[in-house]
């Protein structure tokens, strides 16, 4: 299976790509100056990796809970769905 990670950032959004083997490799990370820049990017790297699932790093707290940067994650991850 083919897989896309993310490693949301405000400004920043890492990416790697996992093939068949399970091997992640880095892919070149979104960083474009607009949001709407950056989820092209993230698209089209989808798109180019024929990636069958994404995985989005979760940010939980120390003790597990969700805090608001895991709320901020799962603005992203909708964003994402649409």
């Amino acid at each position: 299976m083919r897989i896309i990670g993310i490693d949301w950032g405000e400004k920043r959004i890492g990416l790697a790509h996992a093939d068949e083997i399970g091997i992640a490799l880095p892919l070149p990370a979104a960083v474009a100056p607009s949001k709407k820049e950056r989820m092209r990017h993230i698209s089209a790297m989808i798109v180019e990796r024929r990636a069958q699932a994404l995985v989005v790093g979760y940010p939980l707290n120390m003790d597990g809970s969700v805090g608001f940067k895991a709320k901020e994650v799962d603005v992203f991850i909708e964003e994402l769905k649409k």
